[in-house]
């Protein structure tokens, strides 16, 4: 019985406990079925997230979280978050979604939130245990403390934890071996504060990468590994602490977030990396962004600011176009001083009416382009040519020529009436009719054309007119004469001719009462018009009682002028210039067309000089004063007249039929005022312009002004030349059409020197003057007359279409560009107007002449181009252009300014940019022009503080620096200068459409594989002398690097480059050849002290090394 009751109650136990357990098997199944559709709930909702987002993306939707778009008309309002469990927030979490069976009832049901991954701090990338110092240029930049929370000392176990147990990136040392590239890429890639300090990527954070780990680093592979080792470190917080620490680091850490070409937050569609894509790359991502959120609503300023993106970053000082539209290189024109009055006149003396000619004396001869030329005020006008080699030749008081004594001078014997080496002069020759008063001798027209000049001489002040009272053999008392001072020797190897004539009239008719000799020579004369002769003359017999006269014979001028006496001087006087102005004046010849390759020399400068100056002719000119640095610019009296002093040359001679072509011509006269172009340079590192090109387009025709070799600035290397001529960061560089000139406009002396004081600042280039000007070519020409005179109308090749006038009032010069050179090659004149296709201008003897201006004239010798001087006042009509040493684009401007006014009206305006990054010029009063920095800054930029422009020529720390990229409108970047809002707006939607991760592939890096020849353009330095650098590698072809640029990378001159001016085989010259002046860097001026050691690239003077190969 006890043991049948002891089995029963283990049956009962063992049932109970079989029913307990079928009981909890079924409870466990249960259970296992509601996990299992839970998982697949969460799978579904899940993967309908990925659907919704999956199909968005395809079909190019927009992807937000703002009320009404996509994603919350698919899940709901989840703005927060689906942990909300209240029933009066239900809606706010998201709508809950059922899935039903195959008979329709709710099997379960979930709600979506969607959490931006972006958002958050990747652990497998911040690394900084502060805030950082750099400026964001890497995502590792977050301060993890700050990002997550937490003290610092705990996040530190996650750094420590990535570096492994060496504490640094990677293995220790240049794991990717870019040191030298960190060490000069404008960037602070260790976010220390410091900008390419030495050995910066030595151990920088870039070398830890969790996709690859070098060396004993480590990676996260899920939050829940990374929160072990934060939680580790938290052993002495308090509970509570640890469970928030638990709650927020899912909350705001990930290791997902990712923004490379490719990844889920960047596709990879198109090019969109920020430092990598091209202009019309740039201007995809651009629009894709626009669509997503609107920031710009014209279409043209989206090419604008793409192009500006690209020009911001890169180092080619290149312009970008995208379009139509250009963008914003560092470099950038800024203001134009253009024709401040440059002015032609022709060598026509005012004493020559010519038969066309029908206006009245007073109104000929008050013409702003009148000239006077002193050697008509003592003689006829027929030539004196062959006075050098037979000068009783031209005894025209005799009366052969006597009609040639018109303009004869009264002279008073000196020392001796009889007989003398002195003889005075007085004045136009006065008559005295028998039985009547002392009159005047000259005609009507002489005497008012004399009157005139006395006006001008008194106006000028140096060598005024006086009135003398002398009497040169009248029976009455001495009458008063009109005469001038004259300066000392200025009639030295100038010839007279002395005659003693009836009192009745100023001509004699026979030989005998002629002085003897008959031409005597002049050795002196002083400034009150005593002239000394080589030999004593006599007063013949029988002439007691009759007046002495003379004639003076220096230079002929008619048409023009010429001389065939050496040394003989004379000046011109010339009126209607602006007022104490100083001009450059210059003169051209006209050599004989049977032999244009022939002309005298001359000498053209201010007197003091002119007596030792004798030049060849440059292409058919003379400068005042002398060639290049010597030439003399001159100022203006109060009245505007001017005096100018011609010699003729030391070799001219008489050669019968040909002397035109020994002698010193002078055709005609330009009297050029200073003409400035202004550059600004908007980055802040000084860049050189060694090598860059200044090059004027009208469309047809193309031509390189000149090549910038050297300039002279305070800044650069005082007054001495810098042959590495550098523009400073946000200074500026004056491009001038002649030094002494821009001095006497801006600093008040014509001096030859520039960068003397700290006035003298901003760096000066003269621009070399045969080409300066807008060149077209010649199509055809013909003679036209308005009003009888006679005009030249030269047709331009191509399809130009010139405003009316455009160009009256320039100067043009005439120019043979191929074949031989012709008479007309060099000469001047001014515009006298203009058509669609050409222009016109008039002078003497045109109508013989006229053919010189067409190519087939004159056997093919006339001139094939005009070239206008200069830039045109009035603008539209011509690009200019800045390029680099490699002849690319960096700068260019269309249109400048067009004022539509008679050209006085436009003198002493200059046009500048509003800003100066973009293209709208504005004509000024006052050009703000100078030698200081602050004289240069645009009227625009004064006063109201301006945003500034600003081209980094390196790559974007982040997306959010496009905040820096100029945009269209005036002084505004992207977001700077506009909206809080606009400039917000605007940097979020970039930011989902561009990437910074920066992939740089260094060709020049020695891991780099290298291929069909490629050649590093890289060495390192074995010697270094003053002026050479030898290469350690070297194997180059002689002259190779000529024209381009080395840049040393590491040692004392990191940083800083040189143009090379040659190379041989391991070696570079630095020094200009023939010049003992050390070369100096940019961009700090540095004097060349290489160390053995120092490596350096050659090339572009980019900041890495590239690569090259000489293949053909």
């Amino acid at each position: 019985m006890i043991i049948i009751l002891a089995v029963l109650t283990i049956l009962t136990i063992l049932a109970a406990t079989f029913t307990v357990m079928m009981q909890l098997e079924s409870q466990t199944s249960n259970l296992q079925v509601e996990l299992n559709s839970l998982d697949l709930l969460l799978d579904s909702g899940l993967n309908h997230a990925v659907a919704v987002l999956a199909d968005m993306q395809a079909t190019g939707q927009k992807v937000s979280t703002m009320r009404d778009d996509n994603l919350r008309l698919a899940f709901g309002d989840f703005s927060n978050g689906a942990e909300i469990r209240k029933a009066d927030q239900e809606g706010r979490a998201g709508k809950w979604i059922p899935v039903l069976d195959s008979i329709g009832r709710i099997r379960g049901r979930y709600r979506v939130a969607i959490e931006d991954e972006a958002g958050k701090v990747n652990l497998n990338k911040a690394h900084m245990l502060e805030p950082s110092k750099g400026s964001a240029w890497d995502t590792g930049e977050v301060s993890l403390p700050h990002a997550l929370g937490v003290p610092p000392q705990i996040v530190e176990q996650v750094v420590r934890y990535q570096y492994g147990p060496n504490s640094v990136p990677g293995a220790r040392g240049d794991d990717d071996r870019n040191n030298v590239v960190l060490m000069a890429d404008g960037l602070d890639n260790n976010a220390n504060g410091l900008i390419d300090e030495d050995d910066e990527g030595v151990d920088d954070p870039g070398e830890y990468t969790p996709w690859q780990p070098m060396g004993d680093d480590r990676r996260f592979t899920t939050v829940s590994e990374a929160m072990g080792v934060i939680l580790s470190a938290a052993t002495d917080l308090p509970f509570e602490a640890r469970n928030a620490v638990r709650r927020e680091i899912p909350r705001r850490a990930t290791l997902y977030s990712i923004d490379m070409c490719g990844s889920p937050t960047l596709p990879m569609d198109a090019p969109a990396d920020i430092n990598a894509v091209m202009g019309r790359e740039c201007r995809t991502r651009l629009r894709t962004a626009n669509r997503i959120a609107a920031f710009e609503n014209v279409a043209n300023r989206l090419d604008e600011l793409a192009a500006n993106v690209v020009d911001y970053r890169d180092e080619n000082h290149v312009l970008t176009t995208v379009g139509g539209a250009y963008g914003v290189e560092a470099v950038n024109f800024n203001e134009l001083l253009a024709n401040d009055g440059t002015e032609g006149r022709d060598g026509t003396c005012t004493f020559i009416k010519q038969s066309y000619d029908s206006r009245t004396v007073a109104a000929r001869i008050a013409d702003k382009h009148a000239p006077f030329c002193a050697a008509n005020l003592t003689r006829g006008c027929d030539s004196a040519w062959d006075i050098y080699e037979n000068p009783d030749n031209l005894n025209y008081y005799a009366k052969y020529r006597s009609s040639y004594a018109r303009r004869a001078v009264d002279i008073k014997m000196e020392d001796d009436n009889d007989r003398t080496r002195r003889i005075r002069i007085l004045g136009p020759g006065k008559i005295k009719p028998s039985g009547g008063t002392i009159n005047e001798g000259w005609t009507a027209d002489d005497r008012e054309v004399y009157d005139r000049y006395t006006l001008l001489r008194q106006g000028i002040g140096r060598y005024g007119p006086r009135t003398v009272s002398e009497n040169p053999g009248f029976d009455t008392e001495p009458p008063a004469y009109k005469t001038f001072e004259w300066p000392p020797g200025f009639f030295i190897n100038s010839y007279v001719s002395i005659a003693f004539t009836d009192p009745t009239r100023l001509t004699e008719t026979t030989q005998s009462y002629m002085a003897d000799p008959k031409v005597v020579k002049i050795t002196d004369s002083t400034r009150d018009g005593v002239l000394t002769l080589e030999k004593a003359i006599s007063r013949p017999l029988g002439a007691s009682n009759r007046i002495s006269r003379c004639i003076i014979w220096n230079w002929n001028v008619g048409d023009d002028g010429k001389c065939g006496l050496r040394g003989a001087i004379t000046s011109w006087t010339f009126q209607g210039l602006q007022p104490r102005k100083y001009y450059l004046p210059v003169v051209n010849g006209w050599p004989r067309h049977y032999t244009p390759e022939k002309m005298g020399d001359m000498g053209f400068a201010p007197y003091e000089q002119i007596r030792s100056d004798s030049r060849e002719h440059i292409n058919h000119k003379w400068t005042y004063g002398g060639n290049g640095d010597d030439a003399t610019p001159v100022r203006t009296s109060s009245h505007g007249y001017l005096d100018v002093f011609l010699r003729g040359g030391n070799t001219v001679s008489y050669k019968g039929e040909d002397t035109w072509s020994y002698s010193s011509v002078a055709w005609g006269f330009t009297f050029v005022r200073p003409e400035v172009i202004e550059l600004i340079n908007v980055s802040p590192r000084a860049i050189s312009l060694r090598n860059w090109t200044l090059t004027f387009n009208t469309g047809s025709l193309a031509n390189d002004i000149g090549t910038v070799q050297s300039a002279s600035g305070y800044l650069l290397s005082g007054t001495r030349r810098d042959f590495n001529p550098v523009i400073p960061s946000n200074g500026y560089f004056y491009m001038v059409n002649n030094l002494k000139l821009f001095q006497a406009e801006f600093n008040g002396t014509p001096k030859k020197t520039w960068g003397g004081t700290a006035g003298e600042s901003n760096p000066l280039w003269e621009i070399p003057s045969d080409a300066w000007g807008v060149q077209y070519r010649i199509d055809k020409a013909q003679q036209i007359n308005r009003a009888g005179a006679p005009y030249v109308r030269v047709y331009v090749s191509g399809n130009e279409n010139f405003r009316s006038d455009q160009f009256k009032g320039e100067v043009f010069e005439a120019k043979k560009l191929s074949g031989k050179a012709g008479t007309s090659d060099g000469t001047r004149y001014e515009i006298q107007g203009n058509g669609r296709n050409y222009i016109e201008f008039t002078r003497a003897g045109m109508q013989y002449n006229w053919q010189h201006y067409q190519p087939s004239g004159f056997d093919g010798t006339g001139a094939d181009t005009i070239m206008i001087l200069g830039m045109p006042a009035k603008g539209g009509l011509v690009s200019m252009t800045l390029k680099n040493e490699y002849k690319q684009i960096v700068s260019r401007t269309i249109s400048y300014a067009y004022l539509n006014q008679d050209p006085p009206l436009w003198y002493g305006r200059s046009t500048e940019k509003v800003d100066p990054t973009h293209y709208s010029w504005v004509v000024r009063q006052r050009p703000s022009i100078g030698g200081k920095p602050n004289e240069a800054r645009n009227a625009s930029m004064r006063g109201t503080v301006k945003v500034p422009a600003f081209v980094k020529n390196g790559p974007l720390n982040s997306i959010a620096e496009i905040a820096l990229v100029r945009k269209g409108e005036d002084f505004e970047n992207v977001g700077v200068g506009v909206g809080v809002g606009t400039a917000n707006r605007t940097i979020a939607s970039l930011a989902n459409s561009f990437g910074s991760s920066f992939i740089r592939l260094e060709a020049g890096d020695d891991a780099a594989e290298r291929q069909g020849g490629w050649k590093v353009a890289a060495d390192e330095v074995s010697s270094s002398s003053q002026g050479n650098v030898g290469a350690a590698i070297g194997g180059w072809e002689p002259g190779q690097w000529r024209g381009h640029t080395i840049t040393f990378v590491t040692g004392d001159l990191r940083g800083e480059s040189y143009p090379i001016v040659d190379n041989t085989q391991s070696g570079i010259d630095l020094r200009d050849k023939g010049s003992s002046q050390l070369p100096r860097s940019a961009p700090s001026q540095k004097q060349l002290r290489a160390r053995k050691g120092d490596r350096f690239v050659l090339g572009p003077g980019y900041r890495s090394a590239a690569c090259y190969s000489r293949r053909p």
